[in-house]
C-alpha cells in the first residue's frame, strides 16, 4: 500500500470533526454515508482497512455549503467542487487538507489533498417511467464527464481518440458538472418521498423521512457525528447482512498511487506514471 492507513484515518477524522463543527451549528443537515456509516455502526469508527470517508447532504444544505465553505472552513481546508475549480472532474464535492498530497488511481488522473467526499442527496421521481428517463439522462451526463476527464490517448492516437478530443472542443468539465447537478437536483428534496445519492455504479433510494429524517448522533472514533434516523434500514438496503465481515480477499480500499501527509499538494513535484 505504501502509507500508514491509521494515519490516513486520523487525518480524515480531523476533517470530519471540523465539518461537523461547521455544519451543525448553522442548522445544515449531513449524514455519514456509505462505508463511513457502516464503520460507525459495525466498528464504532472506521472500517479497519478503509482509507476514505463519505458524508451526504440534502441538496438545499449541500448547495449552501458549497457557496459558503471558503468563509466557514479553516484556511488549511478547501472544498473543491465545480464551483471552486473549473477543471474539477467530479459532480460531487471533496473537502481537502491543503497540507497533504494524494495521487488517486490510474482511472482518476487527479492530484489533491487528503479528502472526504461530500455527496448531494436528491429526490427521485415517484413514477417508474419518469425515473428511468431521469436515470438515463443522468448516466449520459456521467459518460460525457468521463470522456472529458479521461486521457484521450488512452487507446492510442487513432480513431478512438477522436471522440474525446471532439467533445473537449464543445464542452468544459464545469459546464457538464453544472448541467448534471441541475438535472439531479431539479426535484425539491423536502417534498419528495424517496431520495438518495445518485451514482453511476450504485444507488440506494430510501424513504426520506423514515430513513434520513433530521439525523441521529452516532459515535465515530469517540467523536459525536451525525448518522441517519434509521441507519439499519439504509445499511441493509446498501449492504445486506452488513454486520457480517467480508472475507479478507474482499476487503478493498483505494490504494492511492501516492500519499504524503507532510507535503502540500501545491508543492508536489512528482509525476504520474
Amino acid at each position: 500500500m505504501g502509507y500508514d492507513i491509521r494515519k490516513m484515518q486520523l487525518r480524515l477524522l480531523e476533517i470530519l470533526k471540523e465539518t461537523d463543527g461547521v455544519l451543525r451549528p448553522r442548522g445544515l443537515r449531513y449524514f455519514l454515508t456509505g462505508g463511513t456509516a457502516l464503520g460507525a455502526v459495525r466498528h464504532g469508527g472506521f472500517i479497519p482497512w478503509d482509507d476514505d470517508a463519505d458524508i451526504a447532504m440534502p441538496r438545499p444544505d449541500y448547495e449552501q455549503f458549497l457557496r459558503h465553505a471558503a468563509e466557514w472552513l479553516s484556511p488549511h481546508l478547501f472544498l473543491r467542487s465545480h464551483l471552486s475549480d473549473p477543471d474539477y472532474p467530479f459532480y460531487y464535492a471533496k473537502i481537502e487538507d491543503l497540507r497533504t498530497t494524494i495521487v488517486e488511481g490510474p482511472t482518476r488522473p487527479f492530484v489533491g489533498g487528503v479528502f472526504i467526499d461530500v455527496f448531494p442527496i436528491d429526490g427521485i421521481p415517484d413514477n417508474m417511467a419518469q425515473f428511468n428517463r431521469f436515470d438515463r439522462q443522468f448516466r449520459n451526463h456521467c459518460k460525457l464527464l468521463h470522456f472529458l476527464h479521461r486521457d484521450p490517448y488512452k487507446h492510442g492516437k487513432g480513431p478512438r481518440s477522436w471522440w474525446p478530443l471532439f467533445l473537449r472542443r464543445i464542452y468544459t468539465r464545469k459546464q457538464v458538472c453544472e448541467a448534471l447537478n441541475r438535472h439531479i437536483g431539479r426535484l425539491d428534496y423536502d417534498s419528495c418521498k424517496r431520495v438518495g445519492c445518485y451514482s453511476p455504479n450504485y444507488r440506494t433510494f430510501v424513504d426520506r423521512e423514515e430513513v434520513y429524517g433530521d439525523g441521529t448522533p452516532v459515535m465515530f472514533e469517540g467523536v459525536e457525528l451525525m448518522g441517519m434516523r434509521d441507519n439499519d434500514a439504509y445499511l441493509r438496503m446498501q449492504y445486506g447482512d452488513y454486520m457480517q465481515l467480508p472475507p479478507e480477499d474482499k476487503r478493498f480500499n483505494h490504494s492511492f498511487l501516492h500519499v504524503d501527509f507532510e507535503c502540500p499538494y501545491s508543492e508536489w513535484k512528482g509525476e504520474r506514471k
